[in-house]
């Protein structure tokens, strides 16, 4: 076994994937002792761009953003994942064999700490154990580093307000019906009758990348004091760490609003819903054992 100095790994999605990733890469070189160098590939293709800039990991870490690539490129590199992940035993082979390793699971991966002879790592690792573990061997939580003035308004009413948070996701999910569950008003109507009674007055700031669509779900959910927080132009890292203020938090099946849950330090309840994909179960470790699930 060659036993690598640094390995790359490459960041995935959105921001929520991202911050997973991050963590990932954090965990792997506080049990291996090995320099992660993240990276993110940029692509014609690509529609999620690197959005970690203006956050800070209470830890150095180098994040480098690949030249652009050619759409050639990319869809080499898009066959070889799916050809992978559909088939898991090429995916032990390659993994066993090639200095290139992609997990074979969405969430926890276990084999991540011993991953020391590859060059490179690509993933998912939907999770809150490294997260938790990182934070248990004194990590301090990720903080925002640039607010804008939208930012600052927006929590110095939510300091006093103290509103439930209630993210609704739709945008790129509809396009893709075969793989994500489409949470329905059923999920949210009873989320919200399930907010213990000491929330009964507080509002419930809904966040939602349609806000015209948020605006009909509204209709159907119990009578509450709902708001519609307009996001328009916002950098997404700003809408994470805003909604994390939240003092209780309805999520759905995305890794988007789950970050905004698991970093707020205010949160007295995260009501979750308990089926993320339409055939495939929830990663493993994703859901944590005291949220309540719908």
């Amino acid at each position: 076994m060659n036993v690598m100095i640094s390995t790359n790994l490459y960041l995935v999605g959105g921001i929520g994937n991202q911050l997973f990733g991050i963590y990932a890469g954090l965990y792997m070189r506080e049990l291996s002792g090995i320099d992660i160098n993240f990276k993110y590939l940029i692509s014609p293709v690509n529609k999620h761009p690197y959005v970690l800039s203006d956050v800070n990991f209470s830890r150095e870490i180098s994040i480098n953003h690949e030249d652009k690539i050619s759409k050639l490129d990319f869809y080499t590199r898009k066959i070889q994942y799916l050809s992978r992940s559909r088939s898991r035993v090429l995916n032990k082979y390659c993994n066993s064999f090639t200095s290139r390793y992609f997990s074979p699971v969405i969430g926890f991966d276990e084999q991540i700490s011993k991953l020391i002879d590859k060059s490179s790592i690509e993933g998912y690792f939907q999770t809150y154990i490294y997260y938790n573990e990182l934070r248990s061997k004194g990590l301090g939580a990720p903080l925002l580093t640039e607010k804008s003035n939208w930012f600052i308004e927006y929590s110095a009413i939510m300091e006093k307000t103290k509103p439930v948070v209630l993210h609704i996701r739709l945008g790129d999910y509809l396009s893709y019906p075969k793989v994500f569950v489409k949470l329905k008003s059923d999920y949210y109507s009873k989320a919200v009758l399930s907010l213990p009674k000491y929330l009964k007055d507080n509002p419930i700031w809904i966040f939602s990348d349609n806000e015209l669509s948020a605006k009909e779900f509204i209709k159907y959910l119990p009578s509450r004091n709902y708001q519609i927080i307009s996001q328009y132009k916002q950098k997404s890292a700003e809408v994470l760490f805003l909604m994390s203020q939240g003092v209780s938090h309805i999520i759905a099946n995305s890794t988007f609003s789950w970050w905004s849950a698991k970093l707020s330090e205010k949160t007295k309840l995260v009501i979750a819903p308990k089926n993320w994909f339409i055939n495939r179960k929830v990663p493993s470790k994703l859901l944590q054992d005291e949220w309540m699930l719908i």
